[in-house]
């Protein structure tokens, strides 16, 4: 929470709070960089997202900060847009299978079934660097619980004396 108690000098790096936080909005130029994005990366995902704006706010609130999140980190762009880009060639390979007859029908759910495989390959890469970032991040965590044990004694002492009115005054 916001009102934890006192850091102490030295304790690590603090945990970044980004608009990707629940309850945090993008500043209007960060929504426009994700529609841009999404407009040249995943053009059928924007549309699908500036509908979901217009009709279904609430679902555009609760999707527009994680694709933020996955659009500023350069590794997640590379596989969001192979993901995004499998996922529109799959819907496509499945309507013109739907449509087909006879030896198409067979020609085009074996282009299906190529690009599902591409589809499942782009989702993997996606989840596979999911991990890679979640164990990064437990990794600084960790890094962080040592550092606030190894001073327990100096941040209780520095929270006993700001909660008595006995500390420097010099903390926010």
């Amino acid at each position: 929470s916001a009102a934890g108690p006192a850091r102490a000098e030295g304790e690590g790096a603090r945990h970044e709070e980004g608009p990707e936080r629940p309850g945090k909005a993008l500043s209007p130029e960060e929504e426009a960089k994700v529609l841009d994005f999404l407009r040249e990366n995943a053009p059928e995902m924007a549309r699908h997202l500036e509908g979901a704006r217009r009709e279904r706010p609430e679902e555009y609130r609760r999707h527009l900060p994680e694709l933020a999140k996955m659009t500023r980190d350069p590794d997640m762009r590379v596989v969001f847009i192979k993901n995004a880009n499998s996922e529109a060639k799959v819907r496509k390979a499945a309507e013109a299978v739907r449509r087909a007859e006879g030896a198409d029908k067979d020609r085009l759910a074996k282009e299906l079934e190529t690009a599902l495989g591409e589809q499942f390959d782009a989702k993997l890469a996606q989840q596979e660097l999911q991990v890679k970032k979640m164990t990064e991040e437990i990794g600084k965590l960790k890094a962080r619980i040592e550092a606030r044990r190894a001073k327990k004694a100096q941040m209780v002492k520095k929270r006993l004396a700001d909660m008595t009115g006995e500390g420097d005054g010099l903390d926010w």
